[in-house]
């Protein structure tokens, strides 16, 4: 009897642990590790990150749906894995051994490459289910969120702006300008021309 070991319940991980399992039957041993105990759909964090959505109806204990096909769950980090051992170690230290390991964790986040960057400091993401709800309460600590009229007046104004656009086929990038002047552009020539922007 084999151990296939997956690292990673994403939306890469899940898939491959219940098609291994469905292939190879009750002759293999199929093992899930994940860093925590739930399946988290990302493709939706960016509505969490609105108030669109809550973590329920994004996420899945995923224990008992593995455990209904045959399929063990380990909820925990890797923090090696023993290539010539055959091996993973996770985080409490223990050691997983396997015969085969479908590796499908997705990117590791690397804020600390970019200085300031990350929802520990001063930037906002999405890529877990954690950091989005970190930038939904966020968001709503702003000022003009509480207020909403201003953040509502801004909405139907841009509505506006590109529906007379679309309605009239105009051109004319009054907005833009408008954009422009206040970064210092006055004046924009055309590619042909010799001078290509000018700023004050």
């Amino acid at each position: 009897m084999a151990h296939i070991v997956v690292l990673g319940a994403g939306l890469g991980g899940m898939p491959a642990a219940y098609e291994l399992k469905e292939a190879l039957g009750g002759s293999h041993r199929v093992t899930v590790i994940n860093a925590v105990d739930y399946f988290q759909f990302v493709p939706s964090n960016p509505w969490l990150a609105v108030g669109w959505r809550e973590r329920d109806d994004t996420n899945l204990p995923i224990r008992p749906a593995l455990a209904r096909k045959g399929i063990e769950l380990i909820a925990q980090p890797v923090v090696r894995i023993d290539a010539e051992g055959n091996a993973v170690e996770l985080k409490d230290g223990s050691r997983v051994a396997y015969d085969y390991l479908v590796i499908t964790t997705g990117p590791r986040l690397a804020f600390e490459e970019v200085p300031g960057a990350g929802p520990e400091r001063h930037t906002q993401s999405i890529c877990t289910v954690d950091h989005a709800e970190h930038a939904w309460q966020a968001y709503r600590g702003f000022h003009w969120f509480r207020k909403g009229r201003w953040v509502h007046l801004a909405k139907i104004g841009f509505e506006k702006y590109f529906l007379y656009k679309m309605k009239t086929g105009s051109s004319e990038p009054v907005y833009e300008k408008y954009v422009l002047k206040a970064l210092g552009v006055t004046r924009l020539m055309h590619r042909s021309d010799e001078t290509t922007t000018t700023t004050s």
